[in-house]
């Protein structure tokens, strides 16, 4: 099962996707966080089976853990 951090830079339509897929949403939320830096107009994680991670809650996680 993989997961994809996909977002859309300040300014910008397009829609960017991570290189590569995490295993777990642990993993693709450690990688969303390094993103948010940059302060995207959106961003979610898309995973198995219709799975969305919110923006909302990636932000409430990379809080959780010190990355933002």
């Amino acid at each position: 099962m993989a997961y994809v951090v996909k977002w859309v830079a300040a300014g910008q339509r397009k829609i960017t996707q991570a290189p590569k897929t995490y295993p777990t949403p642990s993993d693709a939320i450690d990688f969303a966080c390094t993103i948010l830096k940059q302060k995207p107009e959106q961003i979610w994680i898309e995973g198995p089976s219709g799975v969305r991670i919110e923006q909302q809650v990636i932000e409430l996680n990379c809080e959780a853990r010190g990355m933002r």
